[in-house]
């Protein structure tokens, strides 16, 4: 569920450049956006000046400062595409926050966060939020190939560090992220002051809830679904979770990895 007011917002464009191939940062101006925003929570998109496309689509917040948001998102269809044409001075229509952002409690010494492709977007604001409080970060990412790892000059600008793995060997480790994370985590000793969290592909995700259960470390899990309303009333992004169907934008996108139902079954691999 949403913690915070829920505002419709006629946010400003203030920029909108190009960070990698067909991927972008919009950057709007939203004074009425609720302050208290959290890492995690989720956007709702009005991605045309028509009624065509109808729905709007769902973003995570990528950054939330001063009166502006930030998106990172991918060119992959029509709404994205127009998007992409934004400029200056337009106007776009959303609504949000929305959805369950990520959970920094109890007190924490370090978190390990964990992203696949697109998947690093909602990290931003949560680094910013664990290095207010004090918490050291790790951060394990990976992608197909190098031209997709995004924002690594901003996450050492942060002093995070960085373990890398591409599907091609193009940078860091060859390999899956999760084989990287499998393979240091054997490192890491059980800690109640540990927490882990991850955001991208629900397979990649399915198995860092595994790897963390297995040691016993908490872990957040952002999933993704197509979403129609974005507020919990059409029933279509539904999960299953030990506690019966749940929504993805209401009682998720984070979810803990205790909550999961974590059979082959469950999982859509991508």
């Amino acid at each position: 569920m949403s913690f915070f007011p829920i505002r419709q917002v006629k946010a400003r464009v203030t920029g909108n450049h190009q960070v990698a191939e067909a991927t972008f940062r919009l950057v709007l101006s939203a004074k009425e956006f609720p302050a208290a925003a959290q890492p995690g929570q989720f956007i709702m998109l009005r991605t045309s000046t028509t009624e065509d496309p109808l729905l709007r689509r769902a973003f995570s917040l990528h950054d939330r400062k001063d009166d502006h948001l930030g998106i990172l998102y991918k060119v992959v269809g029509r709404g994205t595409d127009w998007m992409a044409r934004r400029r200056p001075g337009d106007v776009i229509d959303l609504i949000g926050p929305l959805g369950r952002g990520f959970s920094s409690a109890p007190p924490l010494r370090k978190a390990l966060l964990v992203a696949g492709g697109m998947g690093i977007a909602p990290f931003r604001l949560l680094v910013r939020s664990l290095q207010s409080e004090g918490v050291e970060i790790l951060l394990f990412y990976g992608a197909r190939t190098a031209g997709d790892l995004l924002e690594l000059e901003e996450m050492e600008a942060a002093s995070v560090s960085l373990l890398l793995a591409t599907e091609d060997g193009s940078r860091g480790e060859k390999g899956r992220v999760t084989e990287l994370f499998r393979e240091h985590f054997r490192k890491v000793e059980p800690s109640a002051s540990f927490k882990i969290f991850a955001c991208g592909p629900q397979a990649m995700l399915y198995e860092v809830a595994r790897i963390a259960l297995g040691q016993e470390i908490a872990c957040d899990v952002s999933l993704e679904s197509q979403m129609a309303c974005g507020l919990g009333t059409c029933m279509g992004c539904v999960i299953a979770t030990g506690s019966g169907y749940q929504r993805v934008c209401r009682e998720g996108p984070v979810f803990s990895a205790q909550s999961l139902l974590l059979d082959e079954s469950a999982v859509k691999h991508e």
